[in-house]
């Protein structure tokens, strides 16, 4: 798993990569991501790439929600990007949940990407 923040000063965005496999084992990444993204003024939204996944487990799923409920606390768009066929059905609908940029920002093409 790789989280990585992308852009400049002024409007930023949190990616994660999620790596092969997506398992209990990230919780404590993705919690680590989400209170980045809380500090962090600058985050317009946070993007899960799914690119490399091929397993996707309950405590995966698990994980997506609570990130949900943390982002939409925080008011910060939480995108998920690149999921394979096999992965996209098992995925919970995140990104129709999302509502309220933080800012008025343009993440439309990062929610097309998925």
């Amino acid at each position: 798993m790789k989280i990585v923040v992308e852009g400049g000063n002024e409007e930023k965005i949190l990616r994660i990569d999620i790596g092969e496999r997506f398992d209990l084992s990230a919780y404590q990444p993705f919690g680590d991501a989400i209170a980045r993204a809380g500090r962090d003024p600058h985050i317009a939204a946070i993007v899960v790439d799914f690119c490399g996944t091929h397993l996707l487990f309950d405590s995966g799923k698990a994980i997506l929600l609570d990130m949900t409920n943390r982002a939409r606390y925080l008011g910060i768009p939480l995108c998920l990007i690149n999921a394979s066929p096999q992965i996209r059905h098992k995925l919970p609908n995140i990104n129709r949940s999302m509502h309220r940029p933080r800012r008025n920002n343009n993440v439309n093409h990062l929610q097309a990407a998925s």
